[in-house]
């Protein structure tokens, strides 16, 4: 008798754990992929696109640059910083090759904007759509790290943002 309870017991439970595992893979959904990042290029401002320089501007011009919600790219960067070397290079050979104005400012002028609450790590590049922060250049991160070592790479990561040319 104590083996029949037993067999009854056992065999109860493998239902019950089979019913469990073909519940699980029933109700089972795969995991949603992430979606890929939607990203709408936009112009920047039309004078930007008839020089080639590199522009140092003030605080105050950054802040009226936002408030007037325009829309170009700033570079961050400090005086003689072996690190910086790179990207001041990287901007001013990507400048030179493709006919913009990308703005400037020195890290001591960095820290009086809001662009020095999101960026933490000079140098960098940030770009800016009708005044909103849309995307920077992280100092930090290995991922980023190729956009600051070649002209071509900064443009390939900037042209995925905006229209490089006016048209």
């Amino acid at each position: 008798m104590k083996n029949k309870v037993g067999i009854l017991v056992c065999a109860c439970a493998a239902l019950i754990a089979v019913g469990a595992i073909w519940l699980g893979f029933a109700n089972y959904q795969k995991p949603a992929e992430p979606k890929p990042e939607v990203i709408e290029k936009f112009h920047l401002e039309p004078e930007l696109y008839e020089g080639s320089q590199l522009k140092e501007i003030t605080a105050d011009e950054f802040a009226s640059l936002i408030q007037n919600k325009k829309s170009f790219i700033v570079i961050a960067h400090m005086d003689f910083c072996p690190a910086e070397t790179p990207l001041t290079t990287t901007t001013e050979q990507f400048v030179a090759e493709n006919g913009l104005t990308i703005y400037a400012l020195k890290s001591d002028i960095f820290k009086q904007t809001e662009l020095a609450d999101s960026v933490k790590y000079l140098p960098s590049a940030a770009i800016y759509r009708q005044g909103e922060l849309i995307k920077y250049l992280n100092a930090e991160s290995d991922e980023d790290i190729p956009f600051y070592q070649s002209a071509e790479n900064f443009r390939n990561w900037l042209s995925k943002y905006i229209n490089l040319s006016k048209e």
